[in-house]
């Protein structure tokens, strides 16, 4: 299932983004993993795919969760991830301060991963919601 959230926001498939998350909504403030890798909180996934599917609101709400949780559980790289994803949630809204704070976001998140030795995808770019 995260597979098709990766792929829902690279392209920008608002409506399948949005089904998505009906069928992720359960778990919302859990933990994802298998038996041996830590996929992340699914409010970080979650997140994604309310932003690419135009609802910033939730959006920005499951970023936050997923920072928190992230930061709180020590999961270093996943907080780098969290924190790019918040970058480019605000890079596609584009509200009034938004871009400011996305440059902060994905400084902070670059720092992060190059402090892990780690390289971060492409989620910085703006998620910019549904396609018309």
């Amino acid at each position: 299932m995260l597979a098709l959230v990766a792929a829902c926001v690279l392209v920008g498939e608002g409506a399948y983004a949005a089904r998505l998350y009906e069928l992720l909504s359960p778990w919302q403030g859990w933990h994802l993993h298998n038996i041996a890798v830590y996929l992340g909180s699914a409010d970080h996934h979650l997140g994604m795919l309310a932003a690419t599917a135009g609802n910033w609101r939730a959006a920005e709400r499951h970023l936050r969760t997923a920072m928190a949780a992230h930061h709180a559980l020590g999961t270093r790289p996943w907080a780098a991830l969290t924190q790019q994803a918040y970058a480019g949630m605000l890079r596609g809204r584009g509200g009034p301060g938004d871009l400011a704070r996305a440059d902060q976001l994905d400084a902070s998140a670059h720092a992060g991963a190059a402090a892990l030795g780690m390289e971060l995808p492409g989620w910085g770019r703006p998620i910019l919601g549904p396609r018309s």
